[in-house]
């Protein structure tokens, strides 16, 4: 596994995703990680369970506007159990969601953001955690407030983007090579054989 994109700061702020309320980054390959083609497997988020049983929460990825917000279809989700996570008092940790695969493309921006589950209120709840004001150069923190739309945060949320590079195609094997010599050769005599005849009869 490769770590293609990610902010890892020191943390002094955190936000809690909701059912109608989603948590999120923006982000852009080739910002601080290998600017290349791959295959997108897991998001790395730090977070701890605050209160109660908040339920199976759900990370979704999109491609981004000029603004870091979602746009088009979306390409890859994920699941994760707040129940196997670390909780208040104790300190937050990593935890890696695996991902469905998609590839993504070096030089573009993305968004994952975070959707609570049904259940999550002021009795069940989780926090992501993230640096106020952020310096993460490639987003921005964001949210999607169902009935009300985007918005940005001054934070930036502590996150990896896992992958693996992409291997490029084989070269042909070597009779392979030699077929399509031989096949040039060929369509380069047969023309210059046309030539020789068209010059004769002319």
């Amino acid at each position: 596994m490769v770590i293609f994109e990610s902010y890892t700061p020191t943390y002094n702020a955190g936000k809690v995703p909701w059912h109608n309320d989603y948590k999120g980054q923006s982000f852009t390959i080739g910002i601080t990680g290998p600017n290349e083609v791959f295959t997108l497997t897991s998001i790395t988020i730090l977070t701890r369970k605050m209160k109660g049983f908040p339920g199976i929460h759900t990370v979704k990825v999109y491609a981004a506007d000029e603004n870091g917000y979602a746009t088009g279809s979306e390409l890859s989700t994920g699941t994760f159990d707040p129940e196997n996570i670390p909780v208040s008092p104790d300190p937050p940790a990593e935890i890696d969601i695996a991902m469905s695969p998609v590839i993504l493309q070096p030089n573009t921006k993305y968004v994952y953001y975070i959707i609570g589950a049904d259940n999550v209120d002021s009795s069940n709840y989780i926090g992501v955690y993230s640096r106020d004001p952020g310096e993460y150069a490639g987003g921005t923190g964001v949210a999607y407030k169902i009935g009300v739309g985007w918005s940005t945060y001054t934070d930036d949320f502590y996150f990896k983007i896992n992958g693996t590079p992409v291997a490029p195609p084989p070269p042909p094997p070597p009779e392979d090579i030699m077929k399509y010599v031989l096949i040039g050769a060929g369509v380069l005599v047969a023309i210059i054989g046309a030539y020789i005849i068209y010059k004769k009869r002319s």
